[in-house]
């Protein structure tokens, strides 16, 4: 008898990412950016209104969001009454008058329509960056907690 061989495939788990945009092409244009940039993030919903957007974001929980502004009439600042969220946020709009609402709800980013492919990586970048750093720090805290402590600490610079 032949012995059967499991094969176990390992699935690097990336940062959770949810894209929202009310136009299809820039949806494409963001997830053709972030698989040829950021191997790190993991694209689990895409979402071209508020309602979508919600559920999205609750069932996902994701700990990036790349948000346009304009969703048709509305605005996807209506997202935050109705989920909490604390993901890092790059909100992408075509009119700058955005720009201090995006901040007061803790955005990472801001990047103006139409942009240049380097902005967006740029805003992205810094995104993960804070993701990695949020990363180190609760593992640092599980590792004194747990007992696991080690004789050192990162700091980044």
């Amino acid at each position: 008898m032949k012995e059967k061989r499991k094969t176990v495939q390992t699935r690097v788990q990336g940062y959770k990412t949810i894209i929202v945009d009310d136009d299809p092409l820039n949806i494409l244009l963001e997830q053709k950016i972030i698989s040829e940039h950021f191997p790190q993030l993991n694209i689990v919903a895409k979402a071209t209104g508020i309602s979508d957007a919600i559920a999205a974001i609750t069932v996902h929980s994701p700990e990036l969001l790349l948000l346009d502004v304009n969703l048709g009439e509305r605005e996807v600042f209506e997202i935050f009454n109705e989920v909490h969220c604390t993901a890092q946020i790059v909100f992408v709009s075509s009119e700058q008058k955005y720009a201090l609402d995006a901040f007061r709800y803790d955005a990472t980013d801001f990047v103006l329509k139409p942009y240049a492919k380097e902005v967006l990586v740029s805003a992205i970048s810094k995104a993960v960056k804070r993701l990695e750093q949020q990363r180190q720090f609760y593992e640092m805290e599980h590792a004194y907690w747990t007992g696991n402590k080690r004789d050192f600490i990162t700091i980044s610079s």
